[in-house]
């Protein structure tokens, strides 16, 4: 593509490669001001708290059309809660690391905390102290 290219400059005078150039630099200025960049778009509302939905819940909520009828909006809602996740991410993907770190990760957490107290972790559980266990 660079050698054809590079063919039509030779073919042309030198007068008509200065012209040409400031051409192709207006036309890339038009293009540039006839696509200015948007300002986010306001998501709407989600229905309640995403992090107090089910798992079910929340995948139909990122999946919604109405909440999130692009790309960038499934974007803008995963930097909001620190999702790590960028343009080249597939969309099914944002969905799914959105999924785990709002939903499944912390209720991981919560279930070892309930089990740590109930089995008396002496590691895990706030009310006994590591020199307590080594007296025992």
């Amino acid at each position: 593509m660079l050698e054809n290219i590079c063919q039509a400059l030779r073919a042309l005078p030198d007068e008509n490669l200065l012209t040409l150039l400031h051409k192709l630099q207006s036309i890339e200025g038009s293009r540039a001001r006839a696509h200015p960049a948007r300002p986010p778009r306001a998501l709407p509302l989600p229905p309640r708290d995403p992090r107090e939905m089910e798992r079910e819940e929340l995948r139909a909520y990122l999946q919604s059309a109405r909440y999130f009828p692009t790309k960038t909006d499934l974007l803008a809602f995963a930097k909001r809660y620190d999702v790590p996740a960028n343009i080249h991410t597939p969309r099914e993907e944002i969905i799914r690391l959105c999924i785990r770190i709002i939903h499944d990760i912390p209720r991981g957490f919560t279930l070892l905390r309930v089990l740590a107290v109930e089995n008396e972790h002496p590691l895990l559980a706030p009310d006994h102290s590591v020199e307590a266990s080594v007296h025992a």
